[in-house]
């Protein structure tokens, strides 16, 4: 079964004739474009598909038309709604690349294989992605070389060196 993704929310009308503000998690995606059917609903379990007919990039979000959405009360009944994207329609990663759905759950260890939590959400910041490692406590990781040794796809394990300052003094992981 295919794991359905959600990529973006879908807000009030714009305009009356069924127009509709939308705000994808990545704004700098390229899913999103004229043409492309997407699944609409409160739950991946429970969507409607619609093709995309118009984007338009405003300085407040995208305000996107679609087929069959020709007033503001139908646009209206899309407000509050996701769009969910099946994993395997993604395009592919180069090597090193990641999409951060993949990274969350992963097996977080050091490199002594002390294991530390697992990745429970990657936050994009300016300066670099990080990974939020829950386990006994919360641990927060920029996602650079210098913290991130590799990451192991098939194992699912992100493996981290240089942990010294990131753990708590009083951690027993081993990775002083």
């Amino acid at each position: 079964m295919s794991s359905s993704i959600a990529l973006g929310r879908f807000g009030r009308p714009h305009g009356v004739r069924g127009a509709v503000w939308f705000w994808p998690h990545n704004e700098s995606s390229d899913l999103l474009k004229p043409g492309r059917v997407l699944q609409v609903g409160v739950g991946p379990e429970e969507t409607r598909a619609y093709e995309v007919e118009e984007v338009r990039r405003e300085p407040s979000g995208f305000v996107v038309r679609l087929k069959g959405v020709a007033t503001r009360e139908v646009a209206s009944s899309l407000n509050g709604m996701v769009w969910f994207e099946a994993r395997e329609n993604f395009p592919a990663t180069s090597d090193g690349e990641y999409y951060h759905v993949d990274l969350i759950g992963m097996l977080a260890q050091t490199e002594n294989g002390d294991a530390l939590g697992r990745v429970a959400d990657v936050w994009s910041m300016p300066a670099s992605d990080v990974l939020v490692i829950r386990g006994a406590g919360e641990i927060l990781v920029p996602f650079v070389e210098t913290y991130v040794a590799r990451v192991d796809p098939e194992a699912r394990v992100v493996h981290l060196t240089n942990t010294a300052g990131l753990l708590p003094p009083d951690s027993d992981s081993g990775a002083r």
